[in-house]
């Protein structure tokens, strides 16, 4: 896990994403703030989480015949998806 969070345990990290996302007053913003916690909360039970989601949702992408709000959705999931990928292979910060 600290290949994610830089030596911090994931549930700490978990736990300031969760009281960061509540500070949010956008709605918007709280949307991906609240994602980017489920996603460290998955991490905390699973390593290959950010993998398996990551194809999951590309799968769905490539089918099809999404309305453009959820193409738009799965689309801003990937993205902070990556963004763990990134951190993991140490070339960005999070």
């Amino acid at each position: 896990m600290s290949k994610f969070t830089g030596g911090s345990s994931i549930a700490e990290i978990a736990a300031e994403a969760t009281k960061a996302a509540a500070d949010l007053k956008s709605d918007a913003q709280y949307k991906y703030a609240e994602y980017y916690v489920r996603v460290f909360d998955k991490l905390s039970k699973s390593d290959n989480y950010v993998a398996k989601e990551l194809a999951r949702l590309d799968g769905i992408i490539k089918k099809g015949g999404l309305a453009p709000e959820k193409l738009d959705e799965f689309t801003s999931k990937i993205n902070i998806l990556k963004r763990f990928v990134m951190k993991a292979a140490g070339k960005e910060e999070l």
